[in-house]
């Protein structure tokens, strides 16, 4: 079949719009056929692809245009030596498509009006754009009629150079001056422009002449103007023109979806969001990488558990996370204190899985540096996580070596880096280093944070330093509440919201001195202001009425009310699920002095040694088997793993193996595996 193929055929082969791929393979493959030759027609109709340009393949085409030279007879034609000028000129490389005009006239022909477009876009593409309004009147000497596409290149290089005003009086001349109309792509550019600009009433009289005009507005422009609304908070207007879209029988892309999406993720209007995720879904568009990194870094600010709920999501539906996506997880983490969680994530980033939950920052440092050998760059969200990581285990000196090596890779620290670093400094009490870390970070030209003075001011009153600390914020377990709340005021008159630390620390201040019901109200007052409390926040205010519950079970006492077993397994279950021991000893104290005859069960013992175990207060925990033992009641499996591996870690090997042994004399069945391993 091969023999019979003639340079006609592969002709009308390349028209077909080919992958530049496929056809330039084909090419190479046919031209080795010795009963085939090319022509200067077969050449062109595979040079005239605009795909090679599109995808970087402009140097195949200059191979190409050498392989045709080196046929010997076949001479290159104005049209061939024009696809060559725009394909260099479309990746902006003026340099060669001037090279390939000097062959033109070298060999005897014209440069024509094509030549001279192409030149314009490149000098545009390169940012000369002296040379190409020199180009374009060169054109009207020369007689070329300057069309709209000469008219389009300009307009858009002006546009980029940010000469707006400059690209709407070429526009206003297009017809004047050569008599030729905007196309949609010259109405997309400037559309772009002018709300890039911040003149979007501008763009739409554009979209509004445009479609008197007769011309369907494209994809791009809605998307452009969608997202300008939403940057402008006018959601409404961005849900209109999604539907006026629609009208028009144009079918939204992802990248549509995604603008109004990331419109409502920066306003923190998430629910609204996911009814554009459903509404996108619904007309069969699925969300892609960049749609659910929106959703996650916006639920990071507010909720970082649901945003690990949209990101097992993402995996469910085989999207695969960016860099983006676990970065805004990782922050995300990091900002509400799950460092474990975040460590996880970096692991995760890797490729490695889910890592075992005996997670130390040592580990995470080896899993840090080994991003440098396998050639990733560490961006401000490592270095936090990891300098956390240190601040949180009490490895201050580590920290700070992490924050130099971070400053000598020109990595700009944020906020949270340095916060992190203060926090830890005046937890080991070094006010004064605190205070000059501070004044770094402002020399870096960051902003003191809420979150920055509630740690420095905590340390100052703990050092009597009540002046200063007044200053800047009254911390709230100083007693002085109604300073706190008028320096709230103050913050914000002055524009500066609260955030939940702010908030945290005058509902621990009120509970810390029993005035429960000011605690609440300030729980309110945050709920109200659209803040969500923490968990710890709330296990906060438990723990203080559980202290209530305790002074209620006294008064019930009193007057000859007792509770029963299941009322009393309940409430120390509470208590210890809080940390509370010493209020849950409290409670099991008095059920085991009980005259009813209530004795305690062993989901109230096992809480308990849960407890203690959480705490890390092993000696307590062992005292708690001890009781269990005697009494003969079956203690929780992983507790027990808990505290034996928690006794060793310890040093105290012989009560661990007695406890072990202890446990195996009660025929308490042990899993080999965990136990051991860990042990």
């Amino acid at each position: 079949m091969v023999p019979s193929i003639r340079p006609s055929h592969v002709s009308s082969l390349f028209s077909l719009d080919l992958d530049p791929k496929t056809a330039l393979n084909f090419s190479h493959g046919i031209s080795h056929n010795p009963r085939f030759k090319h022509s200067v027609y077969s050449y062109a109709s595979i040079l005239v692809n605009n795909g090679y340009a599109e995808i970087g393949m402009v140097d195949e085409m200059g191979k190409l245009y050498t392989e045709m030279l080196e046929e010997g007879e076949i001479s290159p034609n104005v049209y061939t030596y024009n696809k060559m000028v725009f394909g260099y000129c479309k990746v902006g490389n003026v340099v060669m498509a001037k090279g390939y005009v000097c062959k033109i006239v070298g060999a005897g022909l014209e440069p024509d009006f094509f030549t001279d477009t192409s030149l314009i876009m490149g000098y545009c593409r390169s940012k000369d754009l002296d040379s190409a309004f020199k180009v374009f009147e060169e054109m009207a000497l020369k007689g070329f009629k300057r069309n709209e596409v000469a008219y389009t290149h300009l307009i858009h290089g002006l546009c980029v150079a940010r000469r707006v005003d400059e690209a709407m009086e070429l526009f206003a001349k297009m017809k004047n001056d050569d008599n030729c109309y905007p196309t949609v792509r010259t109405y997309t550019v400037l559309i772009n422009a002018l709300c890039g600009s911040k003149r979007k009433s501008e763009a739409l009289v554009l979209l509004k002449e445009k479609s008197e005009r007769g011309i369907t507005p494209n994809i791009h422009m809605y998307t452009v103007l969608i997202s300008s609304s939403c940057s402008e908070r006018k959601f409404e207007e961005a849900r209109e023109l999604l539907g006026d879209m629609v009208e028009k029988g144009l079918v939204s892309s992802v990248v549509t979806y995604n603008a109004l999406i990331n419109g409502y993720c920066e306003r923190g209007m998430m629910e609204d969001a996911l009814d554009v995720v459903e509404l996108m879904k619904s007309r069969n568009v699925s969300p892609n990488t960049r749609t659910y990194n929106e959703l996650i870094h916006g639920f990071c600010k507010k909720n970082v558990h649901k945003a690990m709920g949209v990101f097992h999501k993402m995996l469910e539906c085989r999207v695969a996370p960016s860099v983006v996506t676990y970065n805004s997880l990782i922050d995300g983490q990091c900002r509400s204190g799950n460092f474990d969680s975040a460590y996880r994530l970096l692991s995760l980033m890797k490729g490695r899985g889910l890592v075992p939950d005996q997670w130390t920052v040592e580990e995470a440092r080896k899993l840090f540096d080994s991003l440098e050998e396998k050639g990733v760059d560490a961006n401000v969200v490592m270095y936090t996580t990891l300098i956390d990581g240190y601040c949180n285990s009490d490895k201050l000196e580590e920290a700070k070596l992490i924050l130099e090596t971070m400053l000598s890779k020109s990595c700009l620290p944020n906020t949270s880096t340095f916060n992190a670093l203060i926090h830890c400094l005046c937890t080991d009490g070094k006010l004064s280093e605190a205070m000059l870390l501070e004044k770094k970070m402002v020399e870096k030209g960051l902003q003191t944070t809420v979150i920055t003075d509630t740690i420095l001011i905590h340390r100052m009153l703990m050092e009597g330093d009540f002046d200063h600390a007044e200053r800047r914020f009254h911390y709230c377990s100083a007693g002085r509440m109604k300073e706190a709340e008028g320096m709230m005021e103050k913050m914000k008159e002055d524009g500066v919201l609260s955030d939940s630390i702010t908030y945290s620390s005058l509902i621990k201040g009120y509970a810390d001195q029993g005035l429960t019901d000011s605690a609440f109200g300030v729980l309110k007052c945050m709920l109200d202001a659209g803040c969500e409390p923490s968990h710890h926040m709330f296990l906060s205010l438990i723990k203080h009425l559980f202290d209530i519950v305790v002074e209620l079970l006294e008064k019930m006492a009193e007057n000859g009310v007792t509770p029963n077993a299941r009322s009393y397994e309940m409430l120390i279950k509470g208590i210890c699920e809080t940390g509370n021991l010493k209020v849950a000893e409290k409670v099991l104290d008095r059920v085991m002095q009980q005259e009813e005859g209530i004795s305690p069960s062993e989901s109230m013992f096992n809480a308990l040694l849960s407890c203690c175990c959480k705490l890390e207060m092993y000696k307590e925990a062992a005292k708690v088997v001890d009781d269990m033992i005697c009494v003969g009641q079956l203690l929780q499996l992983e507790s027990c793993k808990s505290l034996i591996c928690g006794l060793y870690k310890n040093g105290e090997n012989e009560r661990g193996a007695w406890v072990f042994k202890s446990l195996l004399r009660c025929g308490l069945l042990i899993a080999r595996k965990g136990l051991f391993a860990r042990g």
